[in-house]
């Protein structure tokens, strides 16, 4: 039995920092909803642990705070090739983060850092980290937003151009709870269905947004394992914010 392709191959480097290029690599196929969506955001003030983490950082306090890969992990681009994106409902754009809340705050950005890598483990998993800074303390709407519109969003379709040309895909967003990390957290899975050797293969896409201070940081996972839990992402989120607590 020949093994589904890694995440890198199907998606075209489905996994990027706050974003996701979706590049209509994956056939996508009508069948049930796989998934039911549940509360995705929570609330919490910084904590003293993590006071320092929220300052407005540098690019190079950026990039020094990103986790190093893993011995043997292969690196991945994140660059976002897809454009042109739309969603129908048009507000599951604020659950992929890419609608005009977030075009909005990324206008004063000043410092963002990302690392992305794929490592072998349970079939194959792709990480991305990223990290993103602005002047301002960086207020709740875009992760409220987010929430609000998962209701809507339980299934959903998205259109764009990629590398591959147009795409038209359906997708499917479940709302998980999300650690009380920062002053604010979201946390979703996002499900495609590809054909693989004939077969029907879901690729699950988790993605957690941390708001700390100035900072927002983004950890996200691409796999194929439906039980997998989000600890991975609260243990790269949290690195993150126990590195810039340090520097």
């Amino acid at each position: 039995m020949s093994r589904p392709a890694s995440p890198r191959r199907i998606t075209a480097g489905l996994a990027a920092a706050l974003t996701i290029p979706l590049a209509g690599c994956i056939p996508t196929l009508a069948t049930d909803d796989p998934s039911s969506s549940s509360p995705s955001s929570s609330s919490a003030n910084i904590g003293p642990q993590h006071e320092r983490a929220g300052r407005e950082l540098s690019q190079a306090d950026a990039e020094a705070a990103l986790p190093e890969r893993p011995q043997g992990a292969q690196e991945r681009s994140t660059e976002v090739t897809a454009s042109h994106r739309k969603t129908d409902p048009e507000s599951c754009l604020e659950v992929l983060r890419i609608g005009p809340t977030y075009d909005e705050l990324i206008t004063d950005r000043v410092a963002s850092a990302t690392t992305a890598w794929y490592v072998q483990t349970d079939g194959g998993r792709q990480i991305s980290v990223g990290i993103d800074s602005f002047p301002d303390e960086i207020g709740p709407d875009l992760l409220d937003r987010a929430g609000a519109a998962l209701g809507e969003c339980s299934a959903f379709s998205m259109t764009g151009l990629g590398d591959t040309g147009r795409f038209d895909d359906r997708l499917w967003a479940d709302g998980r709870p999300a650690p009380p990390l920062g002053d604010q957290g979201f946390a979703v899975r996002i499900t495609q269905l590809a054909q693989q050797d004939r077969k029907t293969v879901r690729l699950y896409n988790d993605y957690l947004v941390v708001r700390a201070g100035h900072n927002l940081i983004t950890v996200t996972v691409s796999h194929w394992d439906e039980s997998m839990t989000f600890q991975v992402l609260q243990d790269h989120a949290t690195t993150v914010l126990d590195q810039l607590e340090h520097q």
